[in-house]
C-alpha cells in the first residue's frame, strides 16, 4: 500500500512543470532496458561488423536488413546467414607454422555456441537502436517493428538460430557443445595456486601490489564463488573494517572486516528486494595462506585508506582501545578511498595470472577462473539450505543443476554402490584420488625452487614503518595451533 501524501498549493511550481514538460517532449522515455556498460559494450562490437559488412562487402543498407527480417522477408533472412558464414570465416588470423608455408590462417570462431552468441547480440542492439527509431517514427504499426531471439519456436529469427545449429555447424566443422571441461577447484587446489604464486615468484613475475590483489581475488572468489565483475570492481566503500570485544573473553578484542558483494548480471532499474546484495565478515586465519583479513588490511595501509592514518599493523591492533562499555569500534576509512578499488585487478591481467600459475604448478590439464566459482558452489550445497545457496551464488536452483555440476564427479560412486566391496573404506585415503592436486606431472615444467622464507603481504607492498612492520598477533587474536604447536600454518 503506498504511503500518505499531503500535497500543498504553490504558484511557484507552474514553471517548473512547463520547463520538465519540454524536458520529456525533447527526451521520450524508451522502451528499452537498460543493461551493463559490458554487454552493451558487446552488442556494439558485433553491429559494427555487421554495418562493415553490408556497407563495405554487399554496397547494402545495414538497416533495411532488419526492417525485412521484421516483415519475414526471405532475403533479409539470406542477407544474416551469409554475414554469420562470413564473420566465421574471417574470424582469425596469419600464425608462423613449420613446412613450406611461412605462415597459415588459423580460424578463431570454432564453436557453434559463439556464433549463436553474436547472432544473439546482434538481434537484440538492432531492437534497442534500428527498430526503436522505426518504433518512434511509426507509433501506430509500432509493435510490427519489434525482435527477440529465440532458438526454438517460428520466425526468421528462430530460423537463423536453427541453421546455425545445423547447416553452418556441419558446413563449417562447428563444435556444438562446450569445449572445456567443467572443473572445479577444492581447497587443497587453491593452496596449491596460491603457494606456487608465491614460493614460485621467481617465474611468475609481478609486481607485490598485482600479486597482493590475485591472492585476494582467489580468496574472495573461493568463499562464496562470486563471479568476477563482483570481486574485480569491489571498492572500499563495501568493506568495513571494526574492533569487536570477544565474548567470551571480554578483555580481548578482535580485528574484522565486512565485506558487501554487490552481485552483477542483474537487471536494472528498480528493486524491490536487496537479493542481490550479501555481506559476508571475516577475521584472522591461523593459516596465512587462507587469511583474508590480511591482505584486505595490507591493501588498506599501503594506500593509507585509514582516517585515523595507522602505518603499520601494531598501530591497528593496539592504539585502538575498546573502552568499557563499548563492544563495536568502527574503523573509518578517508572519503577520497571510498571509490577506489582495493582489488586492483583487471580481467584480462587476472587470466594472465591465473594461467601462467596453473603452468608452473605443473597441473597435466589447464583450468579456468571459472572453477573456483564451480567449487565453490560444490561447497555450499548440501552444507547450506538450497534458497541460502541460491543467494549466495546469485541464480536458481535450475541453473544450479544445469550449469555447476563439474564432469569429474568428487567421490567414489563404486565405494557407493557396493560398500566395502567395492572400495577400500577409507574415504580420507581415496579422497587424494580425485583432487586436481594429485593430477600434477611429477617433473614440474619448470624447476621447483621453494623458498622457505615467509611471505607476508605487509612487507611485499613495502609498509612504511619505523621499526619492525609487522608482528605476529599475540594468542588472543591468534589462539589456533598447529599438532606440532607452531603458528600461522607454519611448519
Amino acid at each position: 500500500m503506498a504511503p500518505r501524501t499531503r500535497f500543498y498549493e504553490d504558484s511557484s511550481d507552474d514553471d517548473d512543470c512547463l520547463e520538465k514538460l519540454e524536458q520529456f517532449a525533447s527526451a521520450p522515455t524508451d522502451d528499452v532496458r537498460e543493461v551493463s556498460d559490458r554487454l552493451k559494450a558487446d552488442r556494439e562490437r558485433a553491429m559494427q561488423k555487421w554495418n562493415y559488412f553490408f556497407k563495405e562487402k554487399k554496397q547494402i543498407d545495414p538497416d533495411s536488413v532488419w526492417l525485412g527480417l521484421c516483415h519475414d522477408d526471405d532475403q533479409a533472412t539470406v542477407n544474416c546467414k551469409v554475414f554469420l558464414q562470413w564473420y566465421v570465416k574471417k574470424s582469425g588470423r596469419w600464425e608462423v607454422c613449420l613446412g613450406p608455408a611461412e605462415s597459415e590462417w588459423k580460424r578463431e570462431v570454432t564453436s557453434a555456441i559463439t556464433v549463436t552468441e553474436v547472432w544473439k547480440r546482434l538481434v537484440v542492439e538492432a531492437h534497442s537502436t534500428v527498430l526503436y527509431r522505426k518504433r518512434k517514427e511509426d507509433r501506430v504499426n509500432r509493435r510490427q517493428w519489434v525482435l527477440s531471439f529465440v532458438e526454438k519456436g517460428t520466425g526468421p529469427v528462430a530460423e537463423i538460430s536453427r541453421w546455425i545449429a545445423g547447416p553452418l555447424s556441419r558446413e563449417l566443422d562447428l563444435i556444438t557443445e562446450q569445449i572445456f571441461e567443467k572443473q572445479q577447484t577444492t581447497p587443497e587446489d587453491i593452496a596449491l595456486f596460491l603457494d606456487t604464486l608465491w614460493t614460485r615468484s621467481a617465474d611468475i613475475h609481478l609486481t607485490a601490489s598485482t600479486r597482493i590483489a590475485f591472492h585476494t581475488y582467489m580468496l574472495v572468489a573461493g568463499i562464496g564463488g562470486f563471479r568476477n565483475g563482483s570481486i574485480l570492481n569491489l571498492p572500499y566503500k563495501q568493506v568495513r573494517f571494526a574492533l569487536v570485544r570477544e565474548p567470551d573473553r571480554p578483555s580481548h578484542s578482535k580485528l574484522v572486516a565486512h565485506i558487501l558483494i554487490v552481485q552483477n548480471k542483474r537487471r536494472k532499474g528498480i528493486r524491490r528486494a536487496q537479493d542481490h546484495k550479501i555481506e559476508f565478515s571475516v577475521t584472522f586465519a591461523p593459516g596465512r595462506t587462507f587469511c583474508l583479513l590480511s591482505f584486505l588490511v595490507a591493501r588498506a595501509l599501503a594506500d593509507n585508506a585509514f582516517h585515523a592514518e595507522y602505518q603499520t599493523f601494531e598501530e591497528l591492533l593496539d592504539r585502538p582501545l575498546l573502552e568499557r562499555g563499548i563492544d563495536y569500534l568502527p574503523l573509518p576509512l578517508k572519503s577520497d578511498v571510498l571509490d577506489r578499488r582495493i582489488i586492483p585487478l583487471g580481467q584480462e591481467k587476472l587470466n594472465a595470472i591465473w594461467n601462467r600459475t596453473v603452468l608452473v604448478a605443473g597441473l597435466r590439464q589447464s583450468m579456468k577462473p571459472y572453477s573456483l566459482r564451480v567449487g565453490a558452489a560444490g561447497r555450499l550445497n548440501g552444507v547450506l539450505e538450497p534458497t541460502l545457496r541460491n543467494y549466495i551464488l546469485s541464480h536458481s536452483s535450475g541453473v544450479f543443476h544445469h550449469s555447476y555440476q563439474p564432469r569429474k564427479f568428487g567421490g567414489d560412486l563404486s565405494l557407493i554402490a557396493f560398500g566395502k566391496f567395492g572400495g577400500s573404506g577409507s574415504d580420507s585415503g581415496d579422497a587424494k584420488l580425485f583432487e586436481t592436486v594429485s593430477r600434477r606431472y611429477p617433473d614440474k615444467p619448470l624447476s621447483q625452487v621453494r623458498s622457505q622464507k615467509l611471505y607476508r603481504p605487509q612487507q611485499a607492498l613495502r609498509l612504511p614503518s619505523s621499526g619492525n612492520i609487522y608482528r605476529r598477533p599475540s594468542n588472543d587474536h591468534f589462539p589456533v595451533r598447529n599438532a606440532n604447536g607452531s603458528r600461522w600454518g607454519i611448519t
